[in-house]
C-alpha cells in the first residue's frame, strides 16, 4: 500500500487532538517539574517522528530513480530526516518560547530544559526508525 495524502492529514488531526485534549486536561501540568515525566508528549513526539517518515517516503514515491528505492536509502534517508525535521522542530519551539513567551505557556508549544528536548528528538527519531523498518519489511520487493 502507497501512503497517500489522506494517511498523513489523519495522522496531523490526531495530533493536534491529542495535543489539546492533553492541554485542557492538564496533562502537561507538573506539580515538580524536576520529577515530572510526561508521558503524553513523548506519545507524541513518537507519532510525529512516524509523520515525518511517512511524509518522507511518500516523498520518496515520487521519484523515478532506482537510487531512491533502495532499503538502505529508505531506512537512513527517512532516519537523518525525522532527526534534522525534531531538531528544527525543537528549534521552532525555542524561538516560539523566546519571543512568544506567553503564546508558548498557553498552548505547551516549549521545552523547559534541553534534556526535554533531547528526548522529543529522540521520541521522534524512535517513531521513524520503527515506521521506516515496518514499511521496508511490508515492501520486501522494495528493490
Amino acid at each position: 500500500m502507497k501512503i497517500q495524502i489522506k494517511h498523513i492529514l489523519i495522522i496531523i488531526a490526531g495530533l493536534i487532538a491529542l495535543h489539546f485534549f492533553a492541554l485542557l486536561s492538564g496533562m502537561y501540568t507538573c506539580e515538580n517539574p524536576v520529577t515530572c515525566s510526561v508521558w503524553v508528549d513523548n506519545i507524541a513526539h513518537g507519532v510525529g517522528g512516524v509523520l515525518c517518515g511517512m511524509i518522507w517516503i511518500l516523498f520518496l514515491q515520487t521519484k523515478k530513480s532506482k537510487w531512491f528505492h533502495t532499503k538502505n536509502t529508505v531506512f537512513f534517508s527517512t532516519l537523518l530526516f525525522v532527526v534534522l525535521t525534531a531538531f528544527f522542530w525543537e528549534l521552532f519551539e525555542l524561538f516560539i518560547f523566546t519571543f512568544f513567551t506567553d503564546f508558548a505557556y498557553e498552548l505547551a508549544l516549549y521545552s523547559p530544559s534541553l534534556s526535554e528536548a533531547g528526548a522529543d528528538v529522540i521520541s521522534n527519531t524512535i517513531g521513524g526508525v520503527i515506521f521506516a523498518v515496518f514499511y521496508i519489511l511490508k515492501h520486501k520487493n522494495f528493490v
